[in-house]
């Protein structure tokens, strides 16, 4: 005990490693699609150098006009696991490295804040929604994203008069740009929120804090290579994806579209309950707290708003400040004697610490359930491995293959690198470089085309084009590749038309070389 007490952090973090092996040994594939493809970006760095910015392999995308990796030092930072001889255990690995680091991260960053049991509120915020538990398992740029945020909210909370003291606002804003710069409005975000609180409290605006943490910023942005191409790309990615979300049907990933209330019902009420328990203790000590309680309040209300209207990851973010508003009232709240507590041992507080522990119990096997129903819809790394090898072997480099789903970009390129494709990583990205382009390719991915598609989201009938000539003319496309039971109609109408040429299969694809 003894040893536990004076060494909680290296305990923590033994913890969380083993955490970290028992819920991905839960995983049975790869948690993200996406993971395919950053692994293999890092591997171009390793291969061609990390000035290299070109990225031919979307050939109707603005990715491929802009040349520019938004998530720069992410692929960086892979390198070391593209030396493996197996690049699908690379993968797995760098998962498990993922989901340790973010929860080391926010363990560090708890303690900096001085919650009073941190290692808890870890487990309530890594067990809070399954949504949040599942995305620290991916290999992507955004759960280091959501790690960093948080500590460099425990860090912003100091108040550093010396240059020493400013240094981790500094180094923490340049990762968070490295990583993932189209979340660089983020740390900005968190600046403003706790100099308004601090100014209303202290009248203290924490001018040097920001400084450090712009000039991180601007340092790491002017830093990548091609930088103004790399502000375009996120400007493309964030402004106007919000913008054209608001008037085009564009199919963009589940994590981009808004939470509905029955995603409310499935996952947030045991949160929702916390957080309006320690709401309800902030309006009996008639609003008086720290400026990192406010701002974390409403960094919450904030992200929780965005997740009912923009996308369902912001949710993440809700959850994340949501534990630390909680986590700081009710280290509040034990801090005080016993004897000072407001209504110690009264029926009012043994009735909501009852409904507190209920929710407690519930929350986990809730969110463990709802995981097992992700993992089970995980991706398998033998999707399109045949047809890629295929590709490879009978293709000519350069050829372009017509992935009907920009989702599936990761794998094919994954597999595939001696072709390119029409688009991948996001749609908008397809959107930006042509409308119409994108359009004929959106009626392919919903298969509400087979014989004609469209470049308009609505057509009348002389304006749909026939389907060889778009592939063909529009695109230059050698070969596409299609998915069985994803296109059941337009694999229907490949196998007899002319101008398409069946010359590879599984029992799950099936390539085309156009005519």
């Amino acid at each position: 005990m003894a040893f536990l007490k004076r060494h909680p952090a290296m305990i923590a973090a033994v913890l969380i490693i083993l955490f970290s092996f028992f819920v991905h040994a839960r995983l049975p594939n790869i948690a993200d699609a996406d993971s395919f493809y950053h692994l293999k970006h890092a591997w171009l760095y390793k291969t061609e150098g990390i000035s290299q910015s070109a990225f031919p392999w979307t050939q109707y995308s603005s990715v491929n006009k802009y040349s520019a990796d938004l998530w720069y030092g992410f692929h960086i930072l892979l390198i070391p696991l593209t030396y493996l001889a197996d690049q699908v255990q690379a993968i797995k690995i760098g998962e498990l490295l993922t989901t340790a680091i973010v929860l080391l991260l926010v363990y560090w960053a708890f303690r900096k804040l001085k919650l009073k049991w941190p290692l808890f509120w870890l487990a309530l915020f890594t067990l809070a929604t399954a949504d949040l538990l599942y995305r620290i398992m991916m290999l992507r740029p955004h759960p280091l994203s959501l790690g960093l945020t948080i500590l460099l909210f425990a860090f912003l909370q100091e108040r550093p008069s010396k240059v020493r003291g400013l240094f981790p606002l500094f180094v923490i804003a340049i990762l968070f740009s490295w990583i993932h710069i189209s979340l660089s409005w983020l740390p900005i975000l968190l600046v403003l929120a706790l100099g308004f609180f601090n100014f209303l409290q202290n009248r203290y605006l924490g001018w040097r804090g920001a400084v450090a943490v712009f000039s991180g910023l601007i340092f790491c942005w002017l830093s990548r290579p091609n930088p103004f191409c790399a502000a375009n790309r996120a400007n493309k990615q964030f402004v106007k994806l919000l913008l054209e979300k608001s008037s085009a049907p564009l199919r963009f990933g589940r994590e981009l579209m808004p939470f509905y209330w029955e995603n409310f019902v499935d996952q947030l009420i045991p949160m929702i309950i916390l957080l309006l328990t320690a709401i309800a203790y902030l309006a009996f000590l008639k609003f008086k707290t720290k400026p990192a309680a406010w701002s974390s309040l409403a960094m919450a209300a904030i992200f929780f708003g965005l997740t009912f209207a923009v996308a369902r990851r912001s949710n993440e973010i809700f959850i994340a400040f949501a534990v630390i508003f909680i986590g700081l009232l009710a280290t509040e709240y034990f801090g005080q004697p016993k004897n000072h507590r407001p209504f110690a041992g009264s029926w009012q507080v043994n009735l909501l610490s009852l409904l507190i522990f209920i929710t407690l119990v519930y929350m986990p096997f809730k969110t463990v359930y709802r995981f097992d129903t992700y993992a089970n819809g995980s991706f398998s790394p033998a999707t399109f491995r045949e047809a890629s090898a295929w590709l490879e072997q009978n293709s000519r480099p350069g050829e372009i293959v017509f992935n009907i789903h920009w989702d599936r970009f990761g794998q094919l390129f994954f597999w595939n690198h001696q072709n390119y494709y029409i688009n991948g990583m996001d749609p908008i990205f397809e959107y930006d470089f042509n409308p119409s382009l994108y359009w004929k390719t959106h009626f392919y991915a919903i298969d509400a085309a087979s014989a004609f598609t469209c470049g308009k989201i609505r057509c009348e009938a002389g304006e749909t084009e026939e389907t060889h000539r778009v592939l063909k003319q529009d695109f230059r496309a050698s070969y596409i590749v299609v998915e069985k039971l994803r296109s059941p109609k337009l694999y229907k109408y490949l196998l007899t038309a002319s101008g398409f040429k069946s010359v590879f299969e599984t029992p799950a694809e099936i390539v085309f070389k156009i005519l």
